[in-house]
């Protein structure tokens, strides 16, 4: 076998192995899984969703130092349009925190919807309860249907707390990541009748 012949099966397995999915760095990367849609008490489209892949290194490295972490939620609705931006009809942002007690070694969740922190034994606990989003009002349901479909759109942001007061330029050594999911898309039904 000549030597370009194995240069080329060499390229060919490199891609093979990176463009599958249950590749490591592929596997690890968060994203949005288990879209439910139903009716609310209120005639309104409830959204239930969870993010799969929230435990990597940055965010036990981050929660053992004792920093929070930041999480921030998109629920939005678009009517796609062909020539102009897509029109934005309901938008819901979501935040929440996960912070640890290194003292207690217990972790802290705190909703953004009102609720008081949470106190949570273990770390699989509070991941869970972090990447649960249940119960999320978007719009009342008679505005669905009408002459152009609507598009359910999700995605997750997690963000490493941030120095206060300008600190971060004297720590320039402290590393700050943002990882977020791809926008996750679903058609919205036509009609109310279509929702359980």
């Amino acid at each position: 076998m000549g030597l370009r012949r194995i240069a080329a099966l060499s390229l060919t397995l490199l891609f093979v192995f990176l463009a599958t999915p249950s590749s490591g760095r592929l596997a690890r990367q968060p994203h949005i899984d288990g879209v439910n849609l139903r009716r609310g008490p209120h005639a309104d489209l409830i959204v239930d969703f969870r993010v799969e892949g929230l435990r990597n290194r940055k965010i036990l490295e981050t929660l053992d130092s004792g920093l929070p972490v930041r999480f921030t939620y998109w629920v939005r609705v678009v009517r796609p349009r062909e020539l102009r931006r897509d029109q934005i009809v309901a938008e819901v942002q979501i935040e929440r925190a996960l912070e640890k007690d290194n003292l207690k070694n217990r972790f802290h969740v705190t909703l953004s919807e009102g609720a008081d922190a949470e106190e949570v034994a273990t770390l699989d606990a509070a991941l869970q309860a972090m990447s649960q989003v249940e119960g999320v009002s978007v719009l009342p349901l008679d505005a669905l249907g009408g002459r152009r479909p609507m598009v359910l759109m999700l995605k997750a942001q997690l963000q490493k707390f941030q120095l206060p007061f300008h600190l971060h330029y004297l720590f320039a050594f402290v590393s700050f990541w943002d990882v977020e999911t791809e926008w996750h898309s679903l058609p919205l039904p036509d009609s109310p009748n279509a929702l359980p």
